[in-house]
């Protein structure tokens, strides 16, 4: 790593940053307000709760950052799943309400839609919902959709994250089986300090990549975050 990074990843993860609350304490800042809203400048503030900078989209932006990481393993996935040959294809789904060790289960007819522009083919029933997710997977031949909804938040907040978008997403899953479908939703916490939660393994686990591009992926999707909170 380069060494202004390395530094950031490492201040960052020790709160010793120079933001406003630790130049005040540190005797080097009469004042600790951020100079984009006013408010007490913590490091959390300043990488998830700012309300200025979530006004002018950075952090819209450092999520998209990630978002894009986890399309592309999406991608590769349904290569690798679209390849494998019927027999090898794990049977995803022994009831309507358990999920299959391997998240695409050789099925050939993935589409995904993103919450990117052109990509935002969303189907009928999510149109017709207040929801739009970050990603759907539909397969018809399975019958089957997959919603997965990415968060980066500061890490002490993942646990809530998760519980928030699960709730905010069940009522439209739930509307969805009572249709015949079957379906999964993952909700995604990657921290804003770069520390993949245990939610983006989970998925990336199920995805069905190899070892090695698994492991590349999670690099990657760590690393688009930490890269873009240095930048914030």
């Amino acid at each position: 790593m380069a060494p202004l990074r390395l530094s950031f990843i490492i201040r960052a993860a020790y709160d010793q940053l120079p933001t406003g609350d630790n130049l005040r304490r540190w005797q080097l800042a009469e004042d600790d307000k951020c100079q984009l809203c006013g408010e007490t400048q913590t490091l959390q503030h300043v990488l998830s709760a700012c309300k200025e900078a979530l006004a002018r989209g950075r952090y819209t932006w450092r999520h998209n950052q990630v978002f894009g990481k986890i399309v592309n393993a999406l991608e590769d996935a349904r290569k690798v799943s679209s390849a494998k040959k019927p027999e090898q294809a794990v049977e995803s789904w022994k009831s309507k309400w358990t999920q299959p060790k391997d998240l695409l289960g050789g099925a050939s007819d993935w589409k995904i839609v993103a919450d990117l522009p052109g990509r935002r083919s969303y189907p009928s029933m999510i149109q017709e919902s207040n929801c739009r997710p970050d990603i759907v997977l539909t397969s018809e031949k399975g019958k089957t959709c997959i919603i997965i909804e990415l968060t980066v938040p500061y890490e002490s907040n993942m646990s809530k994250r998760n519980e928030a978008k699960m709730a905010k997403y069940e009522e439209l899953c739930s509307s969805m089986r009572r249709q015949g479908l079957k379906t999964l939703l993952f909700a995604v916490e990657v921290g804003a300090r770069g520390f993949c939660g245990t939610s983006a393994y989970n998925l990336l686990k199920q995805l069905g990549l190899p070892s090695q591009q698994k492991t590349r992926y999670v690099r990657a999707i760590a690393e688009a975050a930490e890269r873009a909170s240095y930048w914030i």
